[in-house]
């Protein structure tokens, strides 16, 4: 419970520090190498494949070894942070459903499964209009790695 509280701060901090970047719309991101443009540094996976059906986005990962988020966590076994997984959520649902109003609150937060160095993941995104919030899931194969229910603010 201690480290889900942990978590839950982390992400909230991280979420408001990258709020203010400004996100190309998906008009301009229709395809894999839109998506691949967008995202360039080593602080995003490589993007595979990249399918949207109305409310519903599945995006083909690789996690690569190169990475930023490997160093130091943790030197001897590195794994891909928790908030990490939760900041591409976030920062993707924005971009790839236009929103544009600021992250909310996160809920049904669960970490199932590390994710190593050059692990391919596939995240389903998939907004939810009436309960107002966006859900993510990554899986490996068929295995469930995290997931939750990120809300952002209503327009005012």
């Amino acid at each position: 419970m201690y480290w889900y509280g942990l978590v839950l701060i982390f992400v909230l901090v991280w979420v408001e520090i990258v709020d203010g970047n400004n996100l190309t719309l998906i008009s301009d991101v229709d395809s894999i190498e839109a998506l691949r443009n967008r995202f360039v540094t080593d602080e995003w996976p490589k993007f595979l494949a990249f399918q949207q059906n109305n409310l519903t986005i599945t995006i083909r990962l690789s996690v690569l070894k190169s990475l930023q988020w490997f160093d130091g966590h943790f030197p001897e076994n590195p794994i891909l942070p928790g908030v990490v997984q939760v900041h591409w959520a976030c920062e993707l649902s924005k971009l790839l459903f236009s929103i544009t109003t600021p992250f909310e609150k996160i809920t049904k937060l669960r970490f199932k499964t590390v994710v190593l160095p050059d692990t391919k993941l596939t995240l389903l995104l998939e907004k939810n209009v009436d309960l107002k919030h966006i859900a993510f899931l990554y899986t490996c194969d068929d295995a469930v790695i995290s997931s939750g229910n990120v809300r952002f603010k209503e327009a005012q």
